[in-house]
């Protein structure tokens, strides 16, 4: 299935161009339109479209704007002020055009410094992990049971992107 994501378009809504879409007698510059092949399965990146690698900074998003994101908060960047109205497009052939609208994307789709912190603490302390496997207490985990696992989550969050 071919979806057509016009620039105007919010994440999860796909539109074809309307045939007043094509012949408004408005002259502004109009953005080229994105098809995407999509297969049902396909978690897209909530910031630009672009499929997602993860879920980063508390959102599925691609590896272009969780590093866009990490490096904004990292070097705390002020970036300068849009010339657009702050209303550009950000999709995946454009998003590096206007980088203070796509940080004001990241931030409105949900990212955040917090969510991404969270994956450090979530990590086990130094030593615990040969602690469990000396006691027996650590269960190995087969590739079936891991396929089963990721097949569960697709199917589950397949009807939250339908």
């Amino acid at each position: 299935m071919t979806l057509v994501m016009s620039p105007d378009s919010s994440y999860g809504r796909y539109d074809a161009p309307t045939p007043t879409d094509v012949t408004s007698p408005v002259h502004r510059e109009r953005e080229p339109e994105l098809h995407i092949e999509f297969d049902g399965t396909t978690v897209l990146c909530r910031v630009c479209g672009d499929k997602a690698s993860g879920f980063h900074y508390g959102v599925h998003s691609c590896e272009g704007c969780k590093g866009f994101f990490r490096r904004s908060i990292q070097q705390k960047i002020q970036y300068r002020p849009c010339t657009k109205n702050q209303q550009c497009s950000i999709l995946r052939i454009n998003r590096n055009r206007c980088q203070y609208c796509r940080l004001k994307k990241c931030i409105a789709v949900g990212m955040s410094r917090d969510a991404g912190c969270m994956r450090d603490s979530l990590r086990w302390p130094a030593g615990t992990h040969t602690q469990l496997a000396q006691e027996g207490r650590l269960r190995a985990i087969s590739v079936r049971q891991m396929g089963r696992g990721a097949h569960a989550y697709r199917r589950a969050t397949r009807s939250y992107f339908a």
